[in-house]
């Protein structure tokens, strides 16, 4: 299969050049280029903000849900390209082949030794639609790839803590972080 380039949060700041006033585009760059460096979750959510501020009446809001998910989803790439062992590969937007027709996009596929051992799904915000969409595409994924430990990350939670609690113990997820403990999934990844 033909990997197309992932889009990445870059090419929306570039595309949002134009449609946002220079002082608001240098603030953003500016902290942009803060989260990616220091990978500091509060400054990631102070980002999420100033982009709303910013594009609040400016675009149809797919297209703010499209930025802050790349937004996120490349932050977790690389917080986790930076903290696991050499001898893992974290790539974004992986796809994966549960039949000859079907394939799932992982938001995060992290691969020990070029084998896939995990699966992560980013959420911005976490409510039962979303919950219940990526516990179909892993329920998919451990069909074929029964080896790979699923995860879900997020960073607003809209969504009770006993669906958490149920997806948990009844094993439909290895594990769910918030953006606060994405260091956790780190460190248990890195003992796979």
């Amino acid at each position: 299969m033909l990997r197309r380039r992932v889009k990445r949060f870059n090419d929306y700041l570039l595309e949002m050049r134009n449609l946002i006033g220079i002082d608001q585009y240098d603030r953003i760059a500016k902290l942009s280029r803060m989260v990616f460096t220091s990978l500091n979750a509060e400054k990631l959510i102070l980002l999420m903000e100033e982009l709303e501020k910013a594009l609040r009446g400016i675009r149809l809001p797919q297209y703010y849900g499209k930025v802050r998910a790349t937004l996120f989803e490349e932050y977790v790439y690389r917080l986790l390209e930076r903290r696991l062992p050499p001898e893992f590969t974290v790539i974004r937007n992986y796809p994966v082949g549960i039949s000859d027709q079907y394939f799932i996009n992982l938001d995060i596929a992290v691969l020990k030794n070029k084998a896939l051992c995990s699966a992560i799904e980013c959420k911005v915000e976490l409510d039962a639609a979303r919950l219940k969409n990526s516990i179909g595409n892993f329920v998919l994924l451990k069909a074929v790839y029964s080896h790979v430990l699923t995860f879900i990350v997020y960073i607003r939670p809209e969504i009770s803590s006993d669906l958490l609690k149920i997806t948990l113990l009844k094993g439909l997820v290895d594990g769910i972080y918030s953006i606060m403990e994405i260091g956790e999934l780190a460190l248990f990844l890195s003992r796979l």
